[in-house]
C-alpha cells in the first residue's frame, strides 16, 4: 500500500503519496478532478508532449538525480517544473 507522502503539499483537493516497490520508489499525486491541480498537471502534460527538446531535458534531470537524494532530486524538478511553468506554482 502507499502512504501519504507528509513532506509534501497536502490539501483537501491534492494528497500526495509514495510506495516502495521492488527497491523503486514510486510518486503518486491524487487531485480532484476540476481543480486547479488537474489544470496545472494537464498543463505540464501538454508541455512535454509539444516539446521534444523540454521532455529531453526533463529526463535529463531524472536520470542526474538516480541513485541520489531523493529530497535533491524533488527540488530540482520542482524548480525546473517552475522555469519553464511558472503557473505551477
Amino acid at each position: 500500500y502507499a502512504s501519504r507522502h507528509t513532506d509534501s503539499l497536502s490539501t483537501d483537493c491534492y494528497q500526495p503519496y509514495t510506495r516502495e516497490s521492488k527497491g523503486t520508489s514510486i510518486g503518486i499525486q491524487v487531485y480532484v478532478s476540476g481543480t486547479v491541480f488537474e489544470q496545472r498537471f494537464l498543463e505540464w502534460r501538454q508541455m512535454l508532449s509539444n516539446n521534444p527538446a523540454l521532455l529531453a531535458q526533463y529526463n535529463e534531470l531524472k536520470r542526474h538525480f538516480h541513485g541520489k537524494s531523493m529530497a535533491k532530486y524533488r527540488e530540482a524538478k520542482s524548480s525546473f517544473i517552475l522555469k519553464h511553468h511558472p503557473a505551477a506554482a
